[in-house]
């Protein structure tokens, strides 16, 4: 499972996806079942294939429910809310990702509150709440950065750079991709050091 999670994060969707499936298959009772699904419905959604992505993480979501697992559920909660985020469900994801929110601020679940600030913000984004979406990125930032979270980091980062380039905020731009590059090349993520460039060219292509 956590192979089959690195393998489609790191951007080799195929192999993550393949991996995720096996542990299903593998999985010995319903707790396990409920963080495969999760997982699984992760690499589906890195790979772009939300029609399978969304109804896993709902099953992985109602399952945790079920066996008790509150911060698992939350986790896969922000999942949830980011694969509705990503299949263009703008207030679904919004309305997920505040009610991890909630119970991640309540039990003090430092990761979960990463995870659905970066949602809050990216869907902020989207919808032209460019001040709300900079408050909730930026909340994002500072909880990964205290739990050193380096790849959740960079990925904050990232989200910071498009939101000002939203906004002609070049050189916040410029400063968030240049933060963002040094994390993800240390980690050795192809996949989001290609992100970052590509923002930079469109950058440098504006003038």
């Amino acid at each position: 499972m956590m192979t089959g999670l690195s393998y489609a994060t790191r951007g080799d969707c195929e192999a993550g996806i393949k991996e995720c499936e096996r542990a299903r298959e593998l999985a010995p009772d319903p707790f396990e079942t409920a963080a495969v699904l999760a997982c699984l419905g992760k690499a589906y959604a890195e790979a772009g294939d939300l029609s399978r992505a969304i109804p896993s993480l709902e099953q992985g979501v109602k399952l945790a429910e079920k066996v008790r697992s509150l911060q698992w559920r939350e986790w896969f909660r922000a999942l949830l809310a980011e694969a509705y985020f990503l299949n263009g469900q703008m207030d679904k994801g919004g309305e997920t990702a505040r009610q991890a929110l909630g119970v991640c601020a309540q039990v003090g679940y430092s990761w979960g509150i990463g995870w659905s600030h970066q949602v809050l913000g990216r869907v902020g984004h989207a919808l032209g709440a460019f001040a709300e979406a900079e408050q909730h990125l930026g909340d994002s930032l500072q909880v990964f950065g205290s739990v050193k979270a380096p790849f959740e980091t960079g990925r904050t980062r990232l989200f910071l750079a498009s939101l000002a380039l939203a906004q002609d905020k070049r050189e916040a731009a410029a400063t968030h991709l240049s933060e963002a590059r040094s994390l993800f090349a240390a980690l050795r993520v192809p996949k989001y050091v290609e992100r970052v460039e590509s923002l930079a060219r469109s950058m440098s292509a504006g003038g």
